[in-house]
């Protein structure tokens, strides 16, 4: 029958299972004196030559576990036979620690792997310490866990399933770096480990009620976003947690050990950063599209029968100044044979939004966050973005994107030339009257 005659739940349901099958690895136990013994494993994706390369390293621990009256991770490792590497250093040699510490003798201050996006210029760092606390919720983080030279004690709690660990993205409250540099990540990592699940168990180093006080507006709004491009990852049987739940022992548990069968760290954040970044992710871009519009009960296989566009109306910095004058002139040319609507998405709710979007064909959109929900439209159709261009005191300086001055610039190009279910044109701009006040800026609104 028709595909959007598909119930909300149906939908769903069937979203969480969109994923390749995962493959068992090797486990053979090994017995050693006359008894088994548990120790950690590892195994990244990513630079293991550079120890301070911590960008895109991708990994999956395993018996690694949480230790929750030091509130730190430990690694087993097996203190009378040969370690493992985990850098191969070309200069200095073999390095058997995920972390360095100048107060313990090391030569650098440096962990394993990035939590979370890690290029914020204006914020301190924030690297892994037992009982962290994240004292800004922008700040990046990183994250390694001490190694321990002895076997998992037998006294411990396992949690089975997929586990990962991360930190909020530095905008939480902006709705495309928390689906794109936030929530796809974790997917992404998933895929790139070869560990699909359609039930993660996600533990945040910080929750949204952790950084903003209960009930406010922007409690409302990073909960609103989690939930939205967060949880559909965690489906109908996963979790999302933070560190401080992990924290604490279940009512008669008396182990202070909380080991993972499965803990997934690390990760590429930086999506909007580079093109190269995100080459050969077009598929992973298509499958977090099916995964959170059936988790808000869409059908990502269904497709609009008739023609309809949307204008974005957004107010202040990024919008579009003569939007009004945008709508009618669409509706004058097109309004006879195909709809023209006009929405600024205030007051809708995310499911009701993206309702919205999978009956659009054509959108017409200023750049920034706003325009970043768009690539949940059905395949196949239209976005017109707006471009920006900046003006620098030297002519031959550029900007943080390698923008020349003066030149008409598409925001988040480098994310958008690889979303390949839309076909997406630029409104470039250039000189004064492409701009609100006659003033060009990457802010200012578009003409």
């Amino acid at each position: 029958g028709d595909p959007r005659d598909v119930p909300a739940t149906a939908t769903r349901e069937a979203g969480t299972g969109a994923f390749l099958p995962q493959l068992p690895e090797i486990r053979i136990p090994w017995e050693h004196g006359g008894h088994f013994r548990r120790f950690s494993r590892w195994r990244c994706l990513g630079d293991l030559n550079r120890r301070e390369v911590l960008e895109d390293r991708t990994c999956v621990f395993s018996d690694v576990c949480y230790d929750r009256r030091s509130l730190d991770f430990n690694f087993y490792r097996e203190a009378d036979s040969e370690a493992v590497p985990v850098f191969y250093d070309p200069t200095t040699g073999l390095k058997y620690n995920f972390r360095s510490r100048v107060a313990a003798g090391d030569d650098a201050d440096l962990d394993f792997v990035h939590l979370n996006y890690h290029r914020h210029s204006g914020v301190a760092l924030q690297r892994w310490a037992p009982g962290l606390t994240v004292t800004e919720l922008s700040a990046p983080v990183t994250w390694s866990p001490q190694v321990v030279y002895a076997p998992i004690p037998p006294d411990h709690e396992t949690l089975h399933g997929v586990h990962m660990l991360s930190a909020p993205h530095r905008d939480p409250l902006n709705l495309g770096h928390v689906a794109w540099e936030d929530g796809f990540p974790l997917l992404l990592n998933t895929l790139m480990l070869g560990l699909p699940s359609s039930c993660l168990h996600i533990i945040r180093t910080q929750s949204c009620g952790g950084a903003y006080l209960e009930g406010s507006e922007d409690h409302t709004r990073c909960q609103r976003f989690v939930d939205s491009f967060i949880r559909p990852l965690a489906g109908l049987c996963g979790s999302i947690s933070s560190l401080s739940d992990l924290a604490q022992a279940p009512s008669g548990n008396r182990s202070s050990l909380v080991c993972f069968d499965t803990l997934v760290v690390g990760g590429s954040f930086a999506i909007f950063d580079s093109y190269s970044h995100n080459a050969a992710k077009a598929p992973a871009i298509e499958l977090y599209r099916h995964r959170v519009l059936a988790w808000h009960g869409v059908d990502p296989m269904a497709a609009p029968r008739s023609h309809r566009i949307l204008v974005t109306d957004k107010k202040g910095r990024r919008a579009i100044h003569n939007v009004d004058a945008v709508a009618a002139h669409l509706q004058k040319e097109f309004g006879h044979e195909v709809p023209v609507c006009m929405t600024s998405f205030q007051g809708m709710s995310m499911a009701e939004q993206l309702q919205l979007l999978s009956q659009i064909t054509v959108a017409v959109t200023p750049c920034g966050g706003i325009s970043l929900i768009l690539p949940f439209m059905p395949r196949g159709a239209w976005v017109i973005v707006m471009n920006y261009a900046d003006r620098w005191w030297l002519p031959w300086s550029k900007g943080s994107h390698g923008e020349c001055s003066g030149c008409s610039w598409m925001m988040d190009g480098e994310f958008w030339n690889y979303v390949g279910g839309l076909h997406v044109m630029q409104y470039q701009v250039f000189g004064a009257n492409s701009f609100e006040g006659g003033r060009p800026g990457r802010h200012t609104a578009v003409v």
